[in-house]
């Protein structure tokens, strides 16, 4: 493939900005979307072991199948979203449990439902927003690597949501491993900024084989949203469950708990995602 430049990247970014996306063809955009990926370094990294993934939904009914709050199924999908195109679903969490509230817009009377999943086996995150440290960019790199920022940056009610194909293209390429030749590499996710969390908090979608594969429900918590009061949200813990039996969901009636066996010993830390339980060898011990 001939190397991709400037001249040759303006047009292209150019053409993508002046689409009438309620009418391109998606795969004539993901074919633009993919030469301006060519010769452009990216930054992945590989989550380490005791890291903590938060995902939430809103329902009205208690959700009973762990299906319910993992992946949707494809026949659920029926829109363009920020990371996938229709019949495609992404697993979209956080490592900060924050940024689910502001993600979802919840409203006062909401009932959430935000579960914790951690990682079992390694799989690389590739970012839209890298840091600069360990990527050699010339004027090309900063300008494509900006386009993609700018493009994932955007507001977009769920009205439109035709005005998602460019980042769902982006998406699609960057989650399928398409940008790293190594078979030694699972790939299947991608991070961005988040465009509501006024921090800006990191989002990450995952394509469901590797939620399969790679990430353990360990727990949920239902939550009632009281009030929301500007960027700030008020709620309350209701119920909790750890217990997935033929995954299915085992509500306990009472909040988050820890349950220590006589005669052992727990630290409970106040960290960035909220409080951690560590055992006497400092592995990290799950509610319930």
């Amino acid at each position: 493939m001939n190397p991709l430049k400037a001249t040759e990247a303006r047009e292209l970014i150019k053409q993508l900005n002046r689409m009438d996306l309620d009418q391109a063809d998606y795969c004539h955009i993901q074919e633009v979307v993919n030469r301006l990926f060519v010769g452009i370094a990216v930054q992945g990294i590989t989550p380490h072991r005791e890291s903590r993934l938060y995902r939430g939904v809103v329902y009205c009914e208690k959700p009973l199948d762990v299906m319910q709050i993992g992946p949707p199924p494809s026949s659920t999908v029926v829109d363009f979203q920020r990371c996938n195109p229709p019949n495609k679903p992404m697993f979209y969490c956080s490592p900060d449990p924050a940024s689910v509230f502001y993600e979802l817009n919840v409203k006062a009377g909401d009932r959430l439902y935000l579960s914790k999943w951690s990682v079992l086996q390694d799989f690389v995150i590739l970012q839209i927003a890298p840091t600069t440290e360990g990527i050699a960019r010339d004027h090309l790199g900063d300008m494509v690597a900006t386009f993609f920022e700018t493009k994932f940056a955007q507001p977009i009610h769920a009205t439109y949501s035709s005005q998602y194909k460019i980042t769902s293209a982006i998406a699609e390429h960057l989650s399928q491993g398409n940008v790293v030749d190594r078979d030694d590499l699972t790939m299947g996710a991608l991070s961005y900024p988040s465009v509501s969390h006024p921090a800006r908090s990191e989002n990450i979608a995952i394509q469901p084989a590797i939620v399969d594969s790679c990430l353990r429900l360990d727990y949920v918590e239902e939550m009632e949203i009281k009030e929301v009061r500007g960027k700030k949200i008020d709620y309350s813990r209701t119920d909790f469950c750890s217990r997935f039996p033929n995954n299915k969901i085992e509500w306990e009636g009472q909040i988050i708990h820890w349950t220590v066996p006589h005669g052992s010993l727990i630290t409970l830390t106040a960290e960035a995602d909220g409080w951690i339980a560590r055992d006497e060898t400092g592995q990290i011990v799950n509610p319930g």
